[in-house]
C-alpha cells in the first residue's frame, strides 16, 4: 500500500503508466520462465512433482485471463439475487 503512493507522487502521470506496463511485462516474463521450467522438471526429473505441478497451475492461473461472467436478466425488479449466469 505504501509503495504505490511512492509511485504516485514520486512520478508525474505518463511516467507512471510507462512504469506499470513495463512491471507487468515483467510479471508476465516471469510467470512464463516459471511454467517453462517447471514443465522442464516435471518431464525431465522424478524428484518433487508436487512442487513443480504446483508451480504449473499457479503459473496457469495467473497467466489465463479471468473470465467474466454477465448477470442473466431478470423479470423483477427487486434487488434478489441473480443465480442464473451467462458465461
Amino acid at each position: 500500500m505504501r509503495s504505490t503512493s511512492i509511485i504516485k507522487t514520486a512520478m508525474p502521470h505518463e511516467r507512471r503508466s510507462r512504469f506499470l506496463e513495463i512491471l507487468s511485462v515483467q510479471y508476465i516474463v516471469a510467470s512464463f520462465l516459471i511454467v517453462t521450467m517447471s514443465l522442464l522438471n516435471l518431464l525431465l526429473t522424478d524428484r518433487n512433482k508436487a512442487l513443480w505441478s504446483t508451480l504449473v497451475g499457479a503459473g496457469f492461473g495467473y497467466l489465463v485471463p479471468n473470465l467474466r461472467l454477465k448477470c442473466a436478466s431478470s423479470s423483477n425488479d427487486e434487488d434478489e439475487p441473480i443465480h442464473d449466469y451467462v458465461a
